[in-house]
């Protein structure tokens, strides 16, 4: 945040580096929910592997979003049909990148897959969007409510909000996912 003060577009450009620690905090949820027994012995440290992806996943977020949000601007500037239409369609697309987001963050650090590519995350957010509408729009406005509630407190609580929204998203997301493609179940309790 300092540097987007400072410097907008420095901050534009360093906002995909925050997916390494989402990552890493998404990865310390989705053992704890794996595990079963809540407690986390071992602190995760993300592999290559995963870092490259949680970047890619995050460069493709930022990209998508700037993008969806400019064209919100600029569709709301030109107040004709044209515009209003182009701005509705932008905003249509920061919902479905949000839901995307909000069902893949859980997909791609899932221990119990780990070595799922780019495209098989994707696939599978997209199988549970279109298959599981109705508890991914509930998890949705849950996530939304948690993080406006800890942005307006402190910056403090966004931090413990951050983990227990990792946490609620593995425990919501993954029973979903595994009624579609069941997993090993000895291989979802390896650290």
């Amino acid at each position: 945040m300092l540097v987007a003060l400072v410097w907008p577009v420095g901050g534009l450009v360093l906002l995909p580096l925050l997916a390494i620690p989402t990552a890493s905090v998404g990865r310390a949820a989705a053992r704890i929910v794996r595990a079963g027994d809540g407690e986390l012995r071992d602190v995760p440290l993300l592999d290559r592997w995963l870092a490259g992806r949680a970047l890619a996943l995050g460069v493709g977020a930022v990209v998508a979003g700037s993008v969806l949000v400019t064209n919100v601007a600029l569709g709301l500037a030109r107040a004709d049909l044209i515009g209003w239409g182009l701005a509705t369609l932008a905003g249509w697309g920061l919902l479905a990148l949000a839901a995307a987001l909000i069902v893949g963050w859980p997909l791609l650090v899932d221990p119990a897959h780990d070595r799922r590519s780019l495209r098989e995350v994707g696939a599978a957010t997209g199988r549970l969007l279109l298959l599981r509408p109705g508890p991914t729009a509930r998890l949705g406005l849950t996530v939304a409510l948690v993080v406006a509630v800890s942005v307006v407190l402190t910056a403090a609580m966004l931090t413990v909000s951050l983990s227990f929204v990792a946490l609620l998203l593995c425990r919501s997301v993954y029973p979903l996912a595994d009624r579609l493609d069941p997993v090993d179940a000895g291989a979802a309790r390896r650290p």
